[in-house]
Formats: structure tokens, C-alpha cells, sequence
């Protein structure tokens, strides 16, 4: 049978996973099973329900013997859902992202990343890489577009006023006529 998943191995609960599993309810174990294959695939949390594959939720339900609608009966809110990431986080030995965090990542990307690759998409794959190096949970999406937006335009502001300093004196007062002219 041809299976929908594109990497099934990657979803599958392992023997020492099943540790996490014990001593909880259908809704529990369904929860706790996601949110760990999804933050081991993803290097986060899915951020709602609907985020989660229809057959990501059925490959882990049957795996776990449990039924797939039980996975709606878990409140996303709640103080359970908090604890099951801080129990997969610990689990996996990743810690929270910090506000310290997201001024080292920008450094780096600034200076190590953005002077090579300047796609958002590419510098978003390297950060993930680098939170998974540093055992640190990805942010959330909005977060990391903000953080390399800013990055890219603060590099780009760098990148234009290093240009300008290398300018000799006759070009600057050549391109302020031509910007004078400009307004006129």
C-alpha cells in the first residue's frame, strides 16, 4: 500500500517515545504524540489545529491506538498543552527561544548569513538549521519574518552606508547636483 506521507518514517513513534505517552487520556496521547513528531519534523509547535495534516493525524492515531477525532478534544490553550511542550522540550533537550535570542540570531544573520544569501526563504532554512544546532525551539512564523526582515534591511542599510563612505569627494558633490537637479 502506497502511503501518503512523503518521509512516513519520520512520523513514527518510536519504542522510548512511548515513555511520554503513559499515564494519559486518548486526547493526551494523541496530542503529546503529535506535538512531539511535528516539533521533531519542524523544529516547532504547529501553531493551531488545522496546521496538522489530515494524514499525519491518522498515521499517529493508529500507531497509538487511538481515535483520530480525539485530537480535537485537546484544548489549545490550556495549561495541558503548555505542559506537553515543555515535557517534549525537555524530551528532546531544546529550550525556549528568549528576546536575547532573536538579537544574537539577527547579528549572525546580518553578518554571517545575508552577505551570501539574501532570499528570505533560504535565510529562514538557515536559521532553522541554526536553532536545531543550538537546541533552541524555532520561533513562531510571524516572529521569524519579522526578525529577517529586519536583518535584511538592517544589512541593507550597512551594506549602502559602506558604499557611501568609500566615495570620493567629487562624486558625492557630483550626485548632489544631480539630486538638486532632481528636485528642482
Amino acid at each position: 500500500m502506497a502511503h501518503p506521507l512523503p518521509h512516513p518514517e519520520d512520523w513514527l513513534i518510536l519504542p522510548e517515545e512511548e515513555q511520554l505517552l503513559m499515564n494519559r487520556t486518548p486526547h493526551g496521547r494523541l496530542g503529546i504524540a503529535v506535538l512531539l513528531k511535528f516539533f521533531q519534523v519542524k523544529g516547532r509547535f504547529p501553531e493551531r489545529h488545522g496546521e496538522v495534516g489530515k494524514d499525519i493525524l491518522a498515521n499517529i492515531a493508529e500507531q497509538i491506538g487511538v481515535p483520530v477525532e480525539t485530537w480535537h478534544d485537546l484544548y489549545w490553550e490550556g495549561r495541558t498543552i503548555k505542559r506537553h511542550r515543555a515535557d517534549i522540550r525537555e524530551w528532546c533537550g531544546f529550550r525556549e527561544v528568549t528576546l536575547s535570542d532573536f538579537d544574537i540570531f539577527k547579528t549572525w544573520l546580518v553578518d554571517e548569513v545575508i552577505p551570501w544569501e539574501y532570499r528570505a526563504d533560504r535565510v529562514r532554512e538557515f536559521l532553522f538549521l541554526r536553532c536545531r544546532d543550538l537546541r533552541i525551539e524555532l520561533p513562531a512564523s510571524d516572529h521569524i519574518s519579522r526578525l529577517i526582515q529586519s536583518a535584511l534591511q538592517e544589512h541593507e542599510t550597512s551594506f549602502c552606508k559602506a558604499i557611501f563612505r568609500c566615495l570620493d569627494s567629487a562624486t558625492l558633490s557630483g550626485m548632489k547636483s544631480l539630486l538638486q537637479l532632481q528636485f528642482l
